[in-house]
């Protein structure tokens, strides 16, 4: 089957309206409504937004932020970051859609007033035109999905898939078969994450069997109280958050007596197995289109 890529990035977004009409809206974005689907390809109502690059649906933080819908889709790449890293590696592929995660110009909103200004991303945007490539946001949607696409393929990269025994919006609970220090889950967490290290909080060496996963920034201190005092977590491992706020619970609450502790493996750590979860999906979504997965470099270096 042949398709254009605006069909493929309505495909996509379909999926998000089909499956997660009961979740709120993942933080920092709104639904799409169903009209949004109409939209696809044109600026949203109002006219031409002031950033360097809008995404062209009428509400959310998903949809297609740079390319021509009409075009022939000749394959999908997906990756955490729309980096220029990860647009070269989609043209090496033969693909001419990349699906990512994370914004495309330094913003969460995709019509930030300030990149419009920014000579990096004046530059990016000139780059991204002249490769003929086209850059489609999946952000909200992946979250919404119940389970959570991010956060199940962390869980999976962890090999704890087996252990799941509930599935929140936000988080994950795992009961581990066997006691794991917080330690020994740091270096397992290094060793499957390819990750330099991870940041650390609370008890390293007392033996956890409730584990709570959770990605992103969803490792604040209002959502790691309610999973380690209502869901009995004695490990919380999460992407990154506030460090004045889950890590000062976590500290007080060992000096209270509590046997808790709490590990940052980094942002893009932490969803980059889930987008590699979403790229299986887009690949049952489009039968024929070639789709690959990019294990993309970390931006930020520990040294």
């Amino acid at each position: 089957m042949t398709w254009t890529i605006g069909e493929a990035v309505r495909r996509l977004l379909q999926l998000e309206l089909d499956e997660a009409r009961l979740g709120e809206p993942a933080a920092g974005g709104s639904a799409a409504g169903s009209d949004s689907l109409g939209n696809l390809g044109h600026p949203a109502a109002g006219g031409s937004a002031a950033g360097a690059g809008s995404a062209p649906l009428s509400a959310g933080a998903d949809g297609l932020l740079a390319g021509d819908p009409q075009r022939t889709l000749t394959g999908v790449a997906v990756s955490f970051a729309a980096s220029l890293d990860a647009l070269e590696r989609a043209g090496d592929v033969g693909a001419n859609l990349l699906v990512a995660h994370e914004g495309l110009y330094f913003s969460h909103q995709a019509d930030a007033a300030w990149t419009a200004a920014s000579e990096a991303a004046q530059a990016k945007r000139r780059r991204i035109e002249a490769s003929g490539i086209a850059v489609c946001r999946w952000h909200d949607g992946p979250h919404r999905l119940r389970p959570d696409v991010i956060t199940a393929g962390l869980v999976r990269r962890l090999g704890w898939e087996d252990a799941v025994i509930r599935t929140l919006p936000e988080a994950t609970i795992i009961r581990l078969p066997e006691p794991l220090s917080a330690a020994a889950a740091a270096e397992l967490a290094k060793r499957r994450l390819g990750a330099s290290g991870v940041r650390a909080a609370g008890d390293l060496a007392h033996p956890c069997r409730t584990v709570a996963v959770t990605v992103g920034y969803r490792g604040g201190g209002e959502l790691a109280a309610r999973l380690y005092e209502e869901h009995g977590a004695e490990l919380l491992l999460a992407g990154e958050g506030p460090e004045w706020e889950a890590p000062e619970y976590v500290r007080d609450a060992v000096r209270l007596g509590r046997r808790i502790a709490l590990l940052y493996v980094g942002h893009a750590a932490s969803e980059q197995p889930g987008m590699e979860l979403a790229a299986e999906r887009i690949g049952r979504l489009l039968p024929g289109v070639p789709v690959h997965f990019l294990n993309e470099r970390d931006g930020i270096q520990i040294i």
